[in-house]
């Protein structure tokens, strides 16, 4: 699996690591210690990409492109990351054709990939194509049934489209996290607001359970906590 991480509907879809400071000067000598080796490449890549985030000058994004060429070429074409960073530097220089070709490349590699798939379900979700969004985070879920990110990221998608299926994965999210309070926030409010109102407060009561015994829990948010789970009692009875 990547090391890449992900965030939903983050711009752009793809987080790259960011490399530690003072690793150019590393990574540039063994760039020249090792010109075949991929992986310094990829990390000189890297801190471009990272020079770029924190000063938005676009000579960092293409110096991150050139970087990732190199990497791709000298890896044959073999390393998914890859070509997941090179995505996000062409979504960001607002090529979107070949930020999709890369996630389709390293699908090619590997159709399975988790960090691939949930690419490009939130790359669909940044160019509204929303019916192949969909197909892919119903892949995800069908292929990691136990992975509680997949069913968040799918219910997220869901909401507003279609309730019942944010709310049935909101529910697989709080019961393979049953100590996970936001997930049973995200279950409960949502129950309350389809006005599934037993099982709203079944998971709101138990949010509220598992935060008082948090060590020191913020008195704002146990009353939110305790408003959502009033509302879902009193349209209850």
């Amino acid at each position: 699996m990547s090391t890449l991480a992900f965030v939903k509907r983050s711009s752009p879809p793809i987080v790259l690591p960011c490399p530690e400071e003072g690793r150019s000067g590393i990574a540039r000598k063994n760039r020249d210690d090792f010109p075949e080796w991929p992986g310094s490449y990829f990390e000189l890549g890297l801190i471009a990409f990272n020079d770029h985030t924190k000063t938005g000058e676009k000579r960092y994004l293409d110096e991150a492109k050139n970087y990732f060429d190199q990497a791709i070429l000298k890896g044959n074409e073999q390393f998914p990351e890859f070509y997941l960073a090179r995505s996000a530097t062409n979504f960001l220089l607002k090529d979107n054709a070949a930020a999709e070709n890369d996630l389709k490349k390293a699908q090619q590699i590997d159709e399975n990939d988790y960090a691939v798939l949930c690419a490009l379900a939130f790359f669909y979700e940044e160019i509204d194509k929303m019916d192949e969004a969909e197909k892919i985070h119903r892949k995800i879920v069908a292929n990691f049934p136990d992975n509680v990110e997949a069913h968040v990221n799918y219910a997220w998608f869901s909401l507003g489209r279609n309730n019942c299926v944010a709310l049935k994965h909101y529910t697989e999210a709080a019961t393979l996290a049953p100590n996970d309070i936001e997930r049973l926030m995200d279950k409960g409010v949502l129950a309350r607001k389809m006005e599934k109102f037993g099982d709203a407060e079944e998971a709101l009561f138990l949010a509220m359970e598992l935060y008082k015994k948090e060590p020191n829990p913020d008195a704002d948010r146990k009353r939110k906590m305790y408003e959502q789970l009033e509302l879902a009692r009193a349209r209850q009875s």
